[in-house]
């Protein structure tokens, strides 16, 4: 909880946890974060994409430097979101054995909604995909880190997926990065699922 659409919902990590523990007989940690209304080519923006470029309408505003510099600033704050947790795992996980250790399995990316919008965002969607595997493989020291990029399911039938750009940039990236595949949601809505409290 606390990275939901609301107080009362979670995203897909639920059945998804609850999918690994039928098949792993080990400890599990899921560590989500979760900001919505952000794009890949600017909020969640990974280092080697480089440098962000202001739109016109951006390269008037007196902000435009401060636009430039927040590039990126939900990539950093997720990093630093994880980092802490594996810094302090026993406070997350409880059962944690510091002599055991722990590995990073994997990554799982559900995200794209917010790129549709602006050709140059999904223009590039696959082009930032694939650095930003390369970039958390990098942050996390391990280089062949599988990853699961969830393909964005706006409009709910095969056709109007086919039709996405971010879609099908999605899929493409998934294609050309190394130890990556993709998983089809049926619907963006398919993100939030409503939680009720026992």
């Amino acid at each position: 909880m606390g990275f939901g659409g609301s107080a009362d919902k979670i995203g897909p990590e639920l059945g998804f946890g609850l999918s690994l523990e039928q098949k792993i007989d080990a400890p599990i940690l899921l560590i989500k974060t979760s900001w919505g209304g952000k794009s890949l080519h600017y909020d969640f923006r990974p280092p080697s994409a480089g440098p962000y470029e202001l739109s016109k309408d951006e390269a008037k505003k007196e902000n435009a430097q401060k636009i430039k510099k927040n590039a990126g600033l939900n990539y950093r704050l997720m990093n630093q979101t994880v980092q802490d947790v594996l810094k302090d795992l026993k406070k997350y996980h409880p059962e944690y054995d510091a002599s055991v250790s722990y590995e990073i399995a994997g990554f799982v990316w559900f995200q794209g909604f917010n790129d549709q919008f602006s050709p140059a965002f999904h223009g590039n969607y696959k082009t930032n995909m694939i650095a930003f595997v390369k970039d958390i493989r990098t942050e996390y020291k391990v280089p062949n880190m599988p990853f699961v990029i969830g393909v964005l399911g706006t409009g709910g039938t095969k056709e109007s997926v086919d039709k996405n750009p971010v879609s099908n940039g999605q899929r493409e990236a998934a294609a050309t990065a190394p130890i990556t595949t993709w998983a089809a949601a049926s619907s963006s809505s398919a993100s939030a699922m409503r939680w009720l409290p026992p």
